[in-house]
């Protein structure tokens, strides 16, 4: 994953996420906990929750499942 993903909100405002914050969302969507993202990227349960206040922040949402929602809505976020 390089670069950033970038996509117009709904606002028309362009929301861009970092590849970590990506890495982040993806895990919350396949429904990882904090801890359980943390583990697999090797990061403090801290910094995890830190960078999904920032993810929820951009995209608008007031809880990381709303923010999950918005992501794929906006066409930035894929389940596979």
């Amino acid at each position: 994953m390089k670069g950033k993903v970038g996509v117009n909100s709904p606002l028309g405002i362009l929301i861009s996420l970092s590849p970590r914050e990506t890495q982040i969302l993806e895990g919350v969507a396949r429904g990882e906990t904090s801890k359980q993202v943390a583990a697999r990227l090797k990061m403090s349960s801290r910094t995890v929750e830190v960078h999904l206040a920032r993810i929820r922040n951009k995209l608008h949402a007031r809880s990381s499942s709303q923010a999950v929602a918005n992501a794929l809505m906006g066409g930035f976020l894929k389940l596979y």
